[in-house]
């Protein structure tokens, strides 16, 4: 679907292995005299979606030059090989998140297989895609190498998983490894004049991954920022309220619970280890060593 004049998003559903209807991987075609793709998806993307879609808009696969993966998450690099083969596309992503490629991951019983990049992109380099000169942002926080593409003629900000709201309905939370990181990535775009917010799922309080109008734009900033710097306030209550320590997975059920979730994920107990180590940091709480996994508690 064409959502701005060259610009064409296209969902790809992440069931059966997150199958909330609510959530999807989002991929945008850029085109123009250099046709180019953010993100690949998963490993079915490019039979299932990239490629049909190439034909219907009349568009050759040779034409597909360059897939920029905001980051190295299997969901967003799972078709690069294929259509490295099928279109003759470089790969490209942030140099610190490059290691992603070499590891090789499942999505789900499919597999991203290790590759490597056809070369990897710095902070502040300007690159052509589609019909327009993008600057390459670092947003780290989610990775250390999520990446922003930057268009300020058009003033659209392609972002991936760098900004989130206040997290999607299969997390529960705002996922990130890095609060400091994620929190400064986040002032950083609110200081930019953004029409346009594409991001690659659906983060609340949003129900679609483009977000448009400066309004509905900073709103959603506003809220990405709000949920990290009160999280660490949210997990000091409940620690508080619980009275004894807790495992990480515990305070994120909790925080997930307050949510309308009924359980936690790996994504939401990662962000709340994050936020628990940043505590930690500061002398409000200490780890203790526990079988099968650490407790955490009020100093």
């Amino acid at each position: 679907m064409e959502i701005l004049p060259g610009i064409h998003e296209l969902p790809e559903t992440l069931a059966p292995v997150f199958p909330d209807p609510r959530v999807w991987t989002s991929m945008y075609l850029l085109v123009g005299d250099h046709c180019a793709l953010v993100d690949s998806g998963v490993p079915r993307s490019a039979d299932r979606l990239i490629l049909p879609y190439l034909a219907e808009v009349g568009i050759a696969a040779d034409q597909l030059g360059i897939v920029v993966n905001t980051h190295g998450h299997n969901d967003h690099v799972g078709s690069n090989v294929r259509l490295r083969e099928a279109c003759g596309a470089q790969i490209v992503l942030h140099e610190a998140d490059a290691h992603w490629l070499d590891e090789g991951h499942m999505f789900g019983e499919d597999l991203v297989p290790v590759h490597q990049p056809d070369r990897t992109l710095k902070t502040g380099e300007l690159i052509e895609l589609g019909a327009a000169t993008y600057e390459v942002l670092s947003l780290a926080g989610h990775t250390s190498g999520s990446l922003g593409l930057w268009d300020p003629n058009a003033r659209v900000l392609f972002c991936g998983d760098a900004l989130q709201g206040d997290g999607s309905t299969s997390a529960g939370l705002a996922f990130y490894l890095d609060p400091d990181a994620y929190l400064a990535s986040v002032e950083q775009a609110l200081l930019l004049p953004i029409e346009h917010l594409c991001t690659a799922h659906p983060y609340l309080p949003a129900t679609a991954s483009h977000i448009h109008g400066a309004a509905k734009v900073r709103a959603f900033l506003e809220c990405s920022r709000d949920f990290a710097l009160t999280f660490g306030g949210e997990i000091v209550d409940t620690l508080q309220a619980a009275g004894q320590p807790q495992t990480a997975t515990k305070i994120a059920t909790a925080a997930c619970a307050r949510r309308g979730l009924p359980t936690s994920n790996f994504m939401a107990d990662r962000v709340t280890t994050a936020h628990l180590e940043r505590l930690e940091a500061q002398g409000v709480v200490r780890r203790v060593e526990a079988e099968p996994r650490p407790v955490w508690q009020l100093v």
